[in-house]
């Protein structure tokens, strides 16, 4: 799978498919996502950060917050992955459009995380 072959994890992968192209997210938003704690979400995006994949900003109205989003490296990483999960479509996806994939993976996501 291609997340391993840029080092990170299935999660962190994950991760890149619900940040969606220009559109940054904070990052608790995605610890209620995940329901788990802050510092979880910290943990998985330092990796991501440190490879070029995201980018952690402040919120430009309130500096407390952090926004996650997308690099270059991390649009086009994501891409990849969504082609590579089209392309093995094993268990019939193809009757799913993009957009309802990508929504399933959120879920699933946010499913993967739970069990952790």
């Amino acid at each position: 799978m291609l997340a391993a072959e840029h080092d990170i994890t299935g999660v962190q992968a994950t991760l890149l498919i619900i940040l969606e192209p220009n559109k940054p997210l904070k990052m608790s938003y995605l610890a209620e996502m995940f329901e788990c704690d802050a510092s979880n979400i910290t943990g998985l995006t330092d990796r991501l950060e440190d490879v070029g994949l995201i980018s952690r900003d402040q919120d430009p109205k309130d500096r407390r917050i952090r926004l996650l989003s997308l690099t270059k490296k991390g649009l086009k990483l994501r891409a990849d992955i969504l082609a590579q999960m089209a392309e093995s479509d094993a268990i019939g996806l193809n009757v799913l459009s993009m957009n309802e994939r990508e929504q399933m993976y959120k879920m699933l996501a946010k499913l993967v995380q739970f069990t952790e």
